[in-house]
């Protein structure tokens, strides 16, 4: 009798597919298809995503997908441990003491932990994590020297870059668009360009340093300070805060620019030209913004719990929800 990978190869053999056919079919990579028919069990991904790719290998095929994933589950985690129960204690005293006070006591202290951790982490973290409520500051006008003569016209296009002197926490709206949010690490340059306004707002004012169109912009505030601010063209004129400095060597911008809005709670991985960036489940309504100049690797637990745009440009679902799916980005296809 036919073992579990040969089954599958042999019933994709008869129906004519090959594994670069399958791939393009079921989203999974080949050479994961490979080491499902050759039984390497060694060379697949973690057991959520294995199962989930024999479930799609054989559902493609039309084969019973109950079955297989049984047999799967038998040859490959086989010799892994079953977490078993742990059975409810049964009414009585606990060292002479009631059980009912000495639940209450370990919930007490249990809470006391907590809220001693919580309390730690805002006040580490406060310069660098995402504000959960916004106060609009206005940057002071700098004094217009005398004579400067006529005023300008404003600029034709918005360039905002932003210089990290401290880890500082952003998120960078573009003509509507969101096109940037994370905490940008100290020495880190970001740069944006849009045609009517772009819109900032930071968790430490003054750990960034601003560039409008080239010349430097005043502060937003103070180290620790939660600020937003809208910069549009007439920021530009000769009659705005702006201030004569030196701009800072920024990179190129970003060849590949990717924005996960989660519309259920799903799980998201991201790899940016090779390094892994983010891993984390995402909640309904978050939303994580990522750059790279070749490559973006997207693996998710709920393809159809996220929608994504790719350099300003909506992207087709990758499935339904609750479906296992990746997608790879590149610079020299936008991931077409």
């Amino acid at each position: 009798m036919a073992g579990f990978g040969e089954k599958l190869r042999l019933e994709r053999e008869r129906q004519g597919y090959t594994l670069a056919q399958v791939s393009r079919e079921t989203k999974i990579r080949q050479h994961y298809l490979s080491a499902l028919e050759e039984e390497e069990f060694d060379s697949l991904p973690a057991r959520v995503y294995s199962i989930g790719f024999v479930a799609s290998y054989a559902r493609f095929l039309k084969m019973d997908t109950d079955r297989l994933v049984s047999e799967f589950k038998h040859l490959a985690f086989a010799n892994q441990p079953i977490d078993l129960p742990t059975p409810e204690p049964s009414p009585g005293r606990i060292f002479g003491f009631p059980v009912g006070n000495v639940l209450a006591a370990v919930i007490f202290l249990a809470i006391t932990l907590w809220l001693g951790n919580y309390v730690a982490d805002f006040i580490t973290q406060r310069s660098i994590n995402p504000p959960s409520q916004v106060q609009q500051v206005t940057p002071p006008t700098a004094p217009v020297p005398p004579d400067v003569g006529p005023t300008q016209p404003a600029a034709e296009q918005l360039t905002l870059a932003i210089q990290a002197t401290q880890p500082s926490w952003v998120q960078i709206t573009v003509d509507g668009a969101v096109q940037y949010a994370g905490t940008l690490a100290a020495g880190e340059n970001q740069s944006f360009t849009g045609k009517e306004k772009i819109d900032l707002r930071t968790g430490n004012a003054g750990g960034i340093e601003l560039y409008l169109n080239g010349v430097a912009f005043q502060s937003l505030g103070a180290v620790g300070q939660v600020a937003e601010h809208s910069f549009t063209r007439v920021d530009t004129s000769t009659e705005t805060a702006a201030v004569p400095g030196p701009v800072p060597n920024l990179d190129a911008p970003a060849a590949l620019n990717l924005v996960i809005q989660a519309q259920q709670r799903s799980w998201v991985q991201v790899e940016a030209d090779g390094e892994s960036v983010f891993a984390k489940t995402m909640a309904e309504g978050e939303i994580q913004a990522f750059n790279a100049s070749r490559r973006i690797e997207l693996r998710t637990g709920n393809a159809g719990g996220i929608s994504l745009t790719l350099n300003g440009q909506p992207v087709q679902s990758l499935g339904a929800s609750g479906q296992i799916a990746e997608k790879e980005f590149r610079s020299d296809s936008r991931g077409e």
